[in-house]
């Protein structure tokens, strides 16, 4: 989506990965094949291999490696620009052989994301490596993009990098498929929605979401919460009877996006719980820009101050800690519900901070 924007100032080659059942969706490839066209975008894709772990990495690398020396040597490729660490592979030979400047859009911290979600140790040689690799993907890059700034200012004191060469660009999402001006006040305050969209990945704490859930259900019996997934149902569920919850008060399902995008819409409350370690300071989940644009404002743990600042500023929603009480939390809520504007104030923060064309105005400032 950033694309379609940038490539009317630049000519872009974009190499990619893609599922298998991607592939085989033959409507959605020629889709996506038309697309590219159209904004003349010249797109090489390649399988994503799936055999054993570091064999499936070799080949995946050396596929993206080729196709980058093609492009060196057939077109005057004048910016690389990678998303996350892998495609650093793919590139860092021909920092030696071919002059080009270079974005290093990191996303999150990996090797921290990797320790804090998926048991990897600091004392592993596979999190010294990409530690060192990630240095020396820092120390070549012209520009570097986060996605907030608690991960710019991470990366200014620890590696001194001029502030001017860091760029902030939150996870943006196409805000015209899910705007919708509605207003969320009910008469009936004590029968509202809250909801989960995404997937049930470690960075969650999904005992802690239920658990202040059953607390405030104490204090109102008529709420309800949704949680919008497609992996770990049986789990999911387990946790909510373990914990005592009816199955009168959550629900558990999975849709496709365009029939997502509008049961969003009747969402009163967007509600997660990340759990608060190194990595999450330079993270910032999708859902978001999805919540506020759809007019949702959200109640959420204070990950990151980047979250805290937007939500406290903005007044469009609730960060609660820990040791706030169900109480507090609950009548925080029933202000929001009552708040006949906040709609609006949603809707104003999407489409200036988290929409694509706000972030493909960003990228085409680095370009420049």
């Amino acid at each position: 989506s950033y694309l379609k924007n940038i490539s009317k100032e630049y000519k872009i080659n974009l190499i990619t990965f893609e599922k298998k059942n991607d592939l085989k969706n033959i409507k959605k490839l020629s889709f996506y094949k038309k697309e590219a066209n159209k904004y003349n975008i010249n797109w090489i894709y390649y399988k994503y291999s799936n055999y054993p772990k570091y064999i499936s990495t070799f080949i995946n690398i050396s596929l993206g490696s080729f196709s980058c020396l093609n492009l060196f040597v057939l077109k005057k490729i004048q910016i690389v620009h990678i998303r996350s660490y892998i495609p650093g592979f793919m590139v860092f030979i021909y920092f030696y052989l071919f002059k080009f400047k270079f974005i290093f859009d990191m996303r999150g911290f990996l090797p921290e994301e990797k320790i804090d979600r998926n048991n990897w140790s600091t004392n592993s040689l596979t999190y010294k490596f990409f530690k060192y690799f990630e240095k020396k993907l820092i120390k070549k890059s012209d520009k570097i993009v986060v996605l907030t700034y608690c991960g710019k200012k991470i990366l200014q004191e620890k590696f001194n990098i001029d502030e001017n060469n860091i760029f902030v660009i939150p996870t943006c999402v196409d805000t015209n498929i899910y705007l919708k001006k509605r207003n969320i006040y009910k008469k009936n305050i004590s029968n509202f929605t809250m909801a989960f969209v995404g997937s049930l990945n470690r960075a969650y704490n999904f005992d802690k979401m239920i658990s202040l859930f059953k607390r405030i259900l104490l204090i109102d019996n008529n709420l309800k919460i949704l949680f919008y997934c497609k992996d770990e149902y049986k789990n999911l569920y387990n946790k909510f009877i373990s914990q005592g919850v009816s199955d009168n008060n959550f629900e558990i399902k999975f849709l496709n996006k365009k029939n997502l995008i509008k049961e969003m819409k009747n969402i009163d409350i967007g509600y997660f719980y990340l759990n608060k370690n190194y990595s999450i300071n330079a993270s910032f989940p999708t859902k978001i820009g999805e919540f506020f644009s759809t007019g949702t404002p959200i109640l959420c743990n204070n990950f990151n101050d980047d979250i805290s600042e937007i939500i406290k500023d903005n007044k469009i929603g609730l960060v609660f800690n820990d040791f706030d009480d169900e109480k507090k939390i609950y009548s925080s809520l029933i202000s929001i519900l009552k708040d006949k504007f906040i709609i609006n104030r949603c809707n104003e923060y999407a489409i200036n901070n988290l929409s694509v064309n706000a972030g493909s105005k960003k990228y085409l400032n680095i370009y420049n």
